[in-house]
């Protein structure tokens, strides 16, 4: 005769919802993992500070397309890149595919704020290479600053395949 006990009975459905609460929470990293990824690769994100930190304005936006029509020099910061590129291939026609090495004489920043007798921020090289170390890393490429002069703004940048 065979005696029987809960023991054994709670034990096998204790372990099926252990199983099954484990099965649900790797499901759910999985998934989590896979949202990540792809918001990280297609920039998916929501600025979820009150303030809205995080977040272009419209006029944020224009001023990066058009260039603010408030200032006579004043062009887009894409355009500026467009003309910086063809100038820098006509300096340097030896551009290979993986590498670009850039050179500026003088900083425009710098160059306007000393017309203002400000000097920018400690941080503003640290800014930039940040920037330019984004902008690499997504287009698939490596950076580095080679060199800057904190007076005149004159550096020399190297952009790379990795």
């Amino acid at each position: 005769m065979k005696m029987k006990t809960g023991f054994s009975k709670k034990l096998r459905y204790g372990g099926v919802t252990a199983a099954l609460t484990a099965a649900i929470i790797a499901i759910v990293v999985i998934v989590n993992v896979i949202f990540s990824a792809l918001a990280q690769k297609h920039l998916w994100y929501t600025d979820l500070t009150p303030e809205l930190f995080f977040t272009l304005s419209e006029n944020a936006i224009t001023l990066m397309k058009e260039g603010d029509t408030s200032f006579e020099k004043s062009t887009s910061p894409i355009k500026k890149i467009d003309e910086f590129r063809a100038a820098a291939k006509a300096k340097n026609p030896a551009l290979t595919d993986k590498e670009l090495k850039v050179r500026i004489d003088k900083s425009p920043v710098i160059e306007y704020m000393a017309t203002l007798n400000q000097k920018p921020s400690e941080y503003y090289i640290e800014q930039t290479r940040t920037l330019y170390d984004a902008m690499a890393n997504e287009a698939g490429f490596g950076f580095s600053l080679d060199k800057y002069d904190e007076e005149t703004g004159e550096a020399e940048y190297r952009f790379f395949k990795i």
